[in-house]
């Protein structure tokens, strides 16, 4: 995993100017620590100490990879430390966090690292030109950029026209987000964090005009995703093929989130968008 720092200050300035050759790698050395005790992260953790370490629970057909619930635990809450950066404080009290990521497994743990750090997540998508994914970071004033090898040409630059920071890369190859061996799992402790915290932006098409960031609380999200189950009677014997788009509010929460809950497999198609 690459973190890449931009800062305004000159020594930092002469060291983004590298970065094109040079980046620095972190280890995901530290073992799992907490996860905060949202809905989402009770459910996951319950089904990860109940489900078998063989099942999956995301299938991402592009990397020809699966990943069980453990996997999915671990590498949040160890992507979790790594954004913290090491501080005493153990959230981002609602800061921005956009992030650039193709639809499959980097997706998840990037966007659920973000809330369980208390920070908003703000999805970017794919396809936008840079003019348009500038106006969002401004907008949303995001203090942290993620992305994807597959985006970072197109991202980078934007990032620092933007004045942001972090620009975080994710999903090298070579690079494993924990140390979870497949068999050896232990589950994080849960600290409090209020269901009222902002938890989402989307941002509307913008037909009749700029695109408006629309947020969702926690507590939004936990009702939503509750009656939608209900309406679309999802079981844990349901499967469900995910080719639409992850920064509209339908394949976000509407499928995957509600697949969660309920415990049934996702397979991740992640050429369409």
């Amino acid at each position: 995993m690459i973190f890449i720092h931009y800062s305004n200050n000159y020594y930092n300035k002469f060291l983004s100017s590298l970065t094109s050759k040079y980046c620095r790698f972190y280890s995901s050395g530290q073992k799992n620590t907490y996860l905060p005790s949202l809905p989402i992260f009770t459910k996951l953790l319950k089904h990860a100490e109940t489900q078998s370490l063989q099942k999956p629970v995301i299938v991402d057909v592009k990397s020809n990879t699966s990943h069980s619930y453990q996997n999915l635990v671990s590498d949040v809450s160890s992507f979790r430390n790594k954004l913290l950066k090491g501080s005493f404080n153990q959230n981002l009290n609602e800061k921005c966090v956009a992030f650039l990521c193709p639809n499959g497994y980097d997706y998840v743990v990037s966007q659920w690292s973000i809330w369980s750090v208390g920070g908003i997540a703000v999805p970017l998508c794919t396809t936008h030109p840079q003019s348009e994914l500038l106006y969002v970071l401004k907008d949303s004033q995001a203090s942290t950029v993620i992305t994807h090898p597959d985006f970072y040409d197109k991202i980078k630059s934007v990032t620092k026209d933007a004045g942001i920071d972090d620009l975080i890369l994710v999903g090298d190859k070579k690079e494993k987000y924990s140390d979870f061996d497949g068999i050896n799992y232990k589950a994080p402790s849960l600290i409090p964090m209020e269901e009222s915290r902002k938890a989402l932006i989307i941002y509307t098409s913008g037909t009749t005009g700029k695109p408006k960031g629309v947020v969702s609380t926690h507590s939004n999200i936990k009702a939503q995703v509750s009656s939608l189950i209900e309406a679309w009677r999802w079981s844990d014997k349901d499967r469900i093929l995910h080719v639409l788009p992850l920064h509209h509010l339908h394949g976000i929460l509407n499928v995957r989130y509600s697949k969660l809950t309920v415990d049934l497999i996702c397979r991740r198609f992640i050429y369409l968008t």
